[in-house]
């Protein structure tokens, strides 16, 4: 039992105090009532029992009552007091649990800025590197040159006939890979394709195996010195998909790059795709939508649209399809 209080005691010392206060009066009462001298007989001993018993058994019996009672009442109070002293524990253990939480919620939010910045961090240096990739792109293609014959018509001396002599012109820049594409390519291919047109029919070579070999005899015949322009093209094109970015930031990016190609060169990326040189390139074309936007009567024959996932050809690929006549390739599970 907890320790009483200084006015409980004093409480339970008064109680006693009447208790012996009791047992000595009740002998003295008796001795007054009776007289002074100690009895011989039983009978006298007997009455004093009686009355001492008498008196005394209530008495005590009413202060161990009330005794009993403060003592009861005493306990109600400690007991008050204990579920006062949890119910102030819990509380405190609740505003200690309340606070724990908000200091966690305070540290995920912490933790949740602190990756956000970073991640715009992370999101501005990816846009700044690629930012510069396409500055080295643009400078590749202004430094681009190739030197094609005309004829000019020109007036020789002491003579009044015309005639054509052959005059080099240098195409710089995106016209050069125009020419390159529209002109030389396009005789190349035709060439080619005459070629394998009179090769036995056991020795012809289906389109995608005639294009695989063509693009990459082209270029290494023409295209090898300028080969650098595709290089450069898929590593933008890895850059962005290697990068932590956001899936619609890096078809952003892709698009970006892709506004910047002129027909002839998608013509071209198209067939580098298509042979070995590009074996590593063409799934990134398909993932980006390469060919969403180029001119349908880019390609030198109809059928080499089939060798890339229509996934390639973006939101075009059915208008693109219909166009040149042919089904479209089998699209991918889940597309």
């Amino acid at each position: 039992m907890a320790e009483t209080r200084p006015w409980s005691n004093k409480v339970f010392g008064a109680l006693g105090v009447l208790a012996f206060i009791a047992v000595v009066a009740a002998p003295i009462a008796y001795r007054l009532g009776i007289g002074p001298d100690l009895s011989h007989t039983s009978g006298e001993w007997n009455n004093f029992g009686t009355f001492f018993g008498g008196l005394l058994g209530p008495i005590l019996s009413m202060l161990a009552f009330f005794a009993l009672v403060y003592t009861i009442f005493l306990q109600e109070q400690q007991l008050s007091l204990a579920r006062a002293t949890l119910k102030a524990a819990d509380e405190d253990k609740e505003l200690t649990r309340k606070q724990l939480d908000a200091a966690v919620d305070t540290q995920h939010r912490t933790a949740e800025a602190l990756a956000l910045q970073n991640k715009l961090a992370g999101d501005h240096a990816v846009k700044t590197m690629f930012f510069e990739l396409v500055t080295l792109h643009n400078q590749i293609v202004r430094d681009i040159s190739y030197t094609v014959m005309t004829l000019e018509t020109v007036f020789r001396p002491n003579s009044d006939i015309p005639s054509d002599v052959p005059v080099p012109e240098i195409l710089e820049g995106r016209r050069a890979l125009e020419y390159l594409f529209n002109t030389a390519f396009r005789e190349f291919y035709r060439e080619a394709a005459q070629a394998n047109a009179q090769r036995v029919p056991g020795g012809l070579r289906t389109v995608r195996e005639f294009d695989y070999v063509t693009f990459e005899h082209f270029y290494g015949r023409i295209l090898y010195p300028f080969g650098q322009y595709f290089r450069n093209l898929y590593r933008i094109f890895k850059f962005i998909d290697e990068s932590q970015l956001d899936p619609p930031d890096k078809s952003t990016l892709a698009g970006l790059i892709k506004a910047q190609m002129s027909n002839a060169e998608l013509g071209l990326t198209f067939y580098n795709g298509k042979s070995q040189l590009g074996i590593k390139f063409k799934p990134l074309l398909e993932k980006y939508k390469m060919f969403e936007n180029m001119m349908i009567g880019t390609l030198l024959d109809a059928e080499s649209a089939r060798d890339y996932d229509v996934a390639a050809y973006g939101e075009s690929a059915d208008r693109f399809f219909a166009y040149v006549g042919i089904p479209q390739p089998d699209k991918p599970e889940g597309s």
